[in-house]
C-alpha cells in the first residue's frame, strides 16, 4: 500500500482545488476536533471559535452573488469547501448555515456570511402557519442555536424564523453527534417569513450539502485507515500487505470516490433550472453519501483494531457525524425510494463530461502512462495496479 490518499476528491475546477486547500490548511491549526470534544465535556459553546475561523475564510459567502456581498461562486464551490470542513470535523452548524446561504433573503445574508448568525434546519416538522405567525413543534432541528436563525419545512412552505423572537423556545437535545447543536423548537405564535423556495428544492439542496459532508467523512476515514495500515505491523509485516486489509481499504476508496462524485454531480444539478435533474441527483448523492460514510466508519475502525474503539481516537467522532447525517436526512432507504419513484416517473439524469474541469490532470496522466510504458512488459500490469 504505497499510494497516498488525499483527504478529499481532487476532481473539480482549479478554483475548487484552491478552495479545498484553503480549508485544509486552515483546519490543520484550528483545533476543531479538540473543540468538538470540549462540547461533549459540557462546554456547549466550544464550537464557536473554530466556526468563526471557518467563517473568516469566506465559506458562507462563496455561493452568494457578488451584488449581495458574496464571492459569486457556485454551489459546487460551496460543497467542495463543506466537504473539506467535514473531513476536519469542524464543529458547529457549518452545513446548515451553508444551506441557508442558498435560500435566505438578502437582509440576512451578511450576518450569515460573517458568522454573526448561524442557521438550524429541519426538514420534517409539525408546524401550523397562520398568516405570518407559526405555532407547533420541530422535534429535531439540526444546528439550532438560541441566537441563530431557523429554517423549517412546514407543509408546502419553507419558513425562516429568528430563534430569538418572541414565541420561540429552543430546547437543546443531547445528540449522537455532539460536534454540532441539535434542538427541539417549540413555536407559539412566532413571527415567520416564507422563503421563495419550494420544500422540494429545499430538501434537495439539504441532501446535496449533507452529501458533501458525508464524502468528507468518508475520505478522512479512508486516509486514516490506510495510513495506519502502512505502519502497523503483525507477524513482521505491515498489516496493509495482507489481502483482507487491502480489499477493505480498496472498498473504502471506491465508496469515498463515489460519494464525492455523486455530491459534486448534485451540486452541478443545483445550478441548473430543471427540478427533476436536481431531485434525482440529490437523491443519489444522499443515498450514496450516507452509505459511504457509515460503511467507511465501520471498516476504518476495523482496520484500526483496538485503538479504533478507544475514546481517545477520533474515529468514533466521525462515526457519530456519519450517523447524525443519516438521522437528519431520514436514512438511506428514504432516498433510494426517492430515486425509484423518480425513475418510475421517467426521470433520468442527463450526464455530461466536463473535460475542462480535469484539464490540469492531463500532463500528470500522460507522465504516468509514459512511465508504465517504459517498463518491461512483465512489470506493466503490477505498475498499473
Amino acid at each position: 500500500m504505497t499510494q497516498s490518499v488525499m483527504s478529499g476528491s481532487e476532481s473539480g475546477t482549479d478554483e475548487q482545488s484552491a478552495a479545498r486547500e484553503l480549508v485544509r490548511s486552515w483546519a490543520a491549526g484550528s483545533n476543531a476536533v479538540s473543540a468538538a470534544r470540549d462540547v461533549e465535556q459540557g462546554d456547549r459553546d466550544a464550537w464557536k471559535a473554530p466556526y468563526a475561523g471557518l467563517a473568516e475564510l469566506g465559506i458562507f459567502g462563496v455561493a452568494v452573488d457578488e451584488d449581495q456581498g458574496g464571492a459569486g461562486g457556485t454551489i459546487a464551490d460551496l460543497c467542495a469547501m463543506v466537504e473539506e470542513a467535514a473531513a476536519a470535523l469542524v464543529p458547529g452548524p457549518v452545513a446548515t448555515t451553508a444551506l441557508a446561504t442558498l435560500v435566505a433573503p438578502g437582509e440576512w445574508l451578511e450576518a450569515l456570511m460573517t458568522g454573526e448568525r448561524t442557521a438550524g434546519v429541519a426538514l420534517d416538522t409539525d408546524v401550523r402557519v397562520d398568516g405570518n405567525r407559526v405555532s407547533g413543534t420541530a422535534g429535531h432541528v439540526l444546528g439550532a442555536d438560541p441566537a441563530g436563525l431557523l429554517l423549517l419545512s412546514a407543509g408546502d412552505k419553507v419558513l425562516l424564523i429568528d430563534a430569538g423572537a418572541d414565541g420561540v423556545t429552543v430546547e437543546p437535545l443531547t445528540p449522537t453527534d455532539f460536534s454540532r447543536p441539535l434542538a427541539r423548537v417549540v413555536l407559539d405564535g412566532a413571527p415567520a417569513t416564507e422563503l421563495p423556495v419550494s420544500t422540494r428544492r429545499f430538501a434537495d439542496l439539504a441532501a446535496t450539502v449533507l452529501a458533501a459532508e458525508a464524502a468528507g467523512l468518508a475520505h478522512w476515514l479512508l486516509r486514516t485507515a490506510t495510513d495506519y495500515a502502512k505502519v502497523r505491523e503483525q507477524f513482521g509485516k505491515p498489516i496493509g500487505s495482507f489481502q483482507a486489509i487491502k480489499h477493505m481499504c480498496a472498498e473504502m476508496l471506491l465508496r469515498s470516490e463515489q460519494a464525492s462524485v455523486a455530491a459534486a454531480d448534485a451540486a452541478r444539478a443545483a445550478a441548473e433550472s430543471d427540478d427533476d435533474q436536481l431531485s434525482i441527483a440529490a437523491a443519489v448523492a444522499a443515498a450514496t453519501g450516507i452509505e459511504s460514510a457509515k460503511a467507511n466508519a465501520k471498516d476504518g475502525i476495523q482496520v484500526l483494531g483496538g485503538i479504533g474503539i478507544t475514546w481517545e481516537h477520533d474515529a468514533h467522532l466521525y462515526l457519530r457525524r456519519a450517523y447524525g447525517i443519516s438521522q437528519f436526512l431520514g436514512g438511506r432507504p428514504r432516498w433510494l425510494r426517492r430515486v425509484a419513484t423518480l425513475t418510475q416517473q421517467g426521470v433520468r439524469r442527463r450526464l455530461r463530461i466536463d473535460l475542462d474541469s480535469v484539464e490540469h490532470l492531463r500532463a500528470e496522466i500522460a507522465s504516468a502512462v509514459a512511465d508504465v510504458a517504459a517498463l518491461p512488459q512483465d512489470r506493466r500490469q503490477a505498475a498499473l495496479a
